[in-house]
């Protein structure tokens, strides 16, 4: 263990640190979960590595778990009244001590993948407010996040964590103590077929967010811009788009146009054109509710943003949008 402050050495001591906050989220009621550290764990000041740490936790040490965000987890201790807070962004080194139920709170849903990495095969789809019970993290760093669980109709797989919650109650009771059937998906989920396939690519997209853009990469673990959305029609849809910005930005033999920003619906393709050219050099993936999901360059990753600014209707996004690119199947 690291030289560390008194106060420091309190938290790392400490038998029993509080609970997991899922960002975001507020106003919400959430109950304690046992778990435990299986390895040695950094904790971080901060939702960064950067923020400075307090050293590492030992394995053994428990903690209280309640839920997390898709990167990190946030432990709390109260120490002579005092109460100290760290992050870890490995949840794979936290084991429940007890199966848990939990409920989804990913208002788009997710899918059930049958591994870890979430890159197999899609066993169902997974509603926002469905139960589901996690038997434990399966993976979980700066790249993925997965955990082990079962739906209440006996579904088996992995899902991304991040949309996770272990008592959170969606307004209007969805997914409560009394919602028996609880598995959802499938022809039951009050979805379209179409509606089901985007938020598989969503779910998707939102699992490579933190891999790296390399030039010409299609995944699964490294992407370029339209190596994204060509990876996720490929995975979800079996179709072929086309691979270079130029090509894939003027489809329209796969995609009609979609002139106005203000018209973008979840599961679009957005065309940029950096250049001011006349030609697309950028795509994105547009997931609704003004976020879209991008291999960036300039990042050097899978990122997640607002695609406008609420407040005025521009950006850097919107000065660059072209169109657009709705699949012509949807």
């Amino acid at each position: 263990m690291k030289n560390l402050s008194k106060k420091n050495q309190l938290l790392v001591s400490g038998s029993v640190l509080g609970a997991l906050c899922l960002v975001g989220l507020t106003n919400n009621a959430f109950a304690s979960t046992p778990a435990v550290l299986n390895t040695k764990t950094e904790i971080y000041k901060k939702e960064t590595t950067s923020g400075g740490t307090y050293g590492k936790f030992d394995a053994k040490t428990e903690i209280t778990f309640e839920t997390m965000n898709s990167v990190w987890l946030r432990l709390t201790n109260t120490v002579n009244g005092k109460t100290y807070t760290g992050y870890t962004n490995i949840p794979k080194n936290v084991t429940l001590k007890d199966n848990v139920d939990v409920y989804l709170n990913n208002q788009g849903g997710q899918a059930l993948w049958s591994d870890a990495k979430l890159t197999n095969k899609i066993v169902n789809t997974i509603n926002y407010g469905t139960k589901i019970t996690v038997a434990k993290f399966t993976a979980g760093n700066k790249e993925t996040s997965s955990a082990y669980v079962k739906t209440q109709d006996g579904k088996i797989g992995f899902i991304g964590a991040g949309g996770l919650s272990s008592v959170y109650i969606p307004e209007g009771g969805g997914g409560g103590e009394d919602d028996g059937d609880g598995g959802g998906g499938g022809d039951d989920s009050g979805q379209t077929e179409s509606e089901q396939k985007i938020t598989q690519m969503i779910n998707l997209a939102k699992s490579k967010i933190g891999m790296p853009y390399v030039y010409g990469a299609e995944g699964p673990k490294k992407f370029d811009c339209t190596g994204l959305t060509y990876y996720l029609f490929k995975e979800v849809m079996k179709v072929t788009l086309k691979r270079s910005a130029a090509s894939q930005g003027h489809d329209f033999s796969k995609f009609n146009k979609i002139e106005s920003y203000s018209n973008l619906k979840a599961g679009d393709i957005i065309a940029f054109d950096f250049k001011q050219d006349g030609t697309c050099d950028h795509v994105g993936f547009y997931i609704g509710d003004n976020k879209m999901i991008e291999a960036s360059n300039g990042a050097g990753v899978v990122r997640e943003f607002d695609f406008y600014n609420k407040t005025n209707g521009s950006s850097y996004r919107t000065k660059y949008f072209m169109w657009g690119l709705r699949y012509k199947n949807f």
